[in-house]
Protein backbone atom coordinates (compact mmCIF):
# COMPACT_ATOMS: atom_id res chain seq x y z
CA UNK A 1 0.00 0.00 0.00
CA UNK A 2 2.79 2.22 0.91
CA UNK A 3 4.47 2.08 -2.51
CA UNK A 4 1.20 2.37 -4.34
CA UNK A 5 0.97 6.16 -2.05
CA UNK A 6 4.60 6.61 -2.98
CA UNK A 7 4.43 6.25 -6.47
CA UNK A 8 1.07 8.64 -6.72
CA UNK A 9 2.65 11.17 -5.30
CA UNK A 10 5.75 10.93 -7.20
CA UNK A 11 4.10 10.52 -10.44
CA UNK A 12 1.43 13.70 -9.34
CA UNK A 13 -1.58 11.09 -9.56
CA UNK A 14 -4.61 12.15 -7.89
CA UNK A 15 -4.49 11.11 -4.43
CA UNK A 16 -7.16 10.51 -1.77
CA UNK A 17 -6.50 11.05 2.33
CA UNK A 18 -9.05 10.42 5.08
CA UNK A 19 -8.74 11.75 8.38
CA UNK A 20 -10.75 10.21 11.24
CA UNK A 21 -10.92 12.07 14.96
CA UNK A 22 -12.46 14.40 17.01
CA UNK A 23 -12.00 18.07 17.99
CA UNK A 24 -8.35 17.09 17.68
CA UNK A 25 -8.50 16.13 14.06
CA UNK A 26 -10.81 19.10 13.52
CA UNK A 27 -7.83 21.46 14.92
CA UNK A 28 -9.29 22.55 18.21
CA UNK A 29 -6.65 24.92 20.12
CA UNK A 30 -4.84 25.48 16.47
CA UNK A 31 -4.42 28.95 16.03
CA UNK A 32 -5.82 28.36 12.26
CA UNK A 33 -7.64 25.19 11.99
CA UNK A 34 -7.04 24.97 7.80
CA UNK A 35 -3.01 26.04 8.17
CA UNK A 36 -1.71 24.98 12.21
CA UNK A 37 -3.73 22.03 13.01
CA UNK A 38 -1.64 18.79 11.95
CA UNK A 39 -4.70 17.89 9.47
CA UNK A 40 -3.40 21.05 7.80
CA UNK A 41 -0.04 20.53 8.48
CA UNK A 42 -0.05 17.03 6.68
CA UNK A 43 -2.28 18.43 3.70
CA UNK A 44 0.52 21.01 3.11
CA UNK A 45 2.94 18.45 3.26
CA UNK A 46 1.18 16.23 0.53
CA UNK A 47 0.58 19.30 -1.42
Amino acid sequence: MLANTAYRLNKKKKLTVGFLGGSNTEGAGATSWDNTSWRGLVTAELS
